[in-house]
């Protein structure tokens, strides 16, 4: 029987303030070139100062430190907006101790686009159904006399 380590879902980063700090700037990098591909909206701009983020990394207490890796992890791992958008949350209100609103992402415009039709099928499909069973109630069993 096999056991499984850490090692299997991400690599293990001590609660070292530099190697938080580098996790945390990859993560960084990747959310970037996510963003890049999918062309999701920030609602506010932002800017971060490496030097400043290593220092309140450094004030964290432990538990806040692996609730910072593990938003990390999950926005590298999963790459989804929802994870993302969770991660620059903790970053923004739980690390800079921002009152402001966290900055998120929003779909694209043609994603928005795209749920628009699909709304518009759902309906139209909806409304189709209705009138099939409309003509079942009313066809009843008259063509099988």
């Amino acid at each position: 029987m096999t056991t499984l380590t850490a090692n299997t879902t991400h690599t293990v980063v001590s609660n070292n303030t530099t190697e938080i700090h580098k996790l945390v700037m990859e993560t960084l990098a990747s959310i970037e070139a996510k963003v890049k591909t999918t062309d999701w909206v920030l609602n506010v701009s932002i800017s971060i100062d490496p030097e400043y983020l290593k220092f309140k990394i450094g004030e964290l207490s432990l538990n806040q430190m692996k609730k910072l890796k593990n938003y990390s992890f999950g926005a590298m791992k999963k790459g989804t907006r929802a994870s993302i958008n969770k991660f620059n949350h903790f970053l923004h209100k739980r690390v800079f101790k921002y009152v402001t609103p966290a900055p998120n992402y929003n779909f694209s415009a043609r994603e928005i686009e795209i749920q628009k039709s699909r709304a518009k099928y759902v309906a139209a499909r909806d409304l189709a159904i209705s009138y099939y069973n409309e003509y079942q109630i009313k066809k009843g069993t008259y063509y099988k006399k």
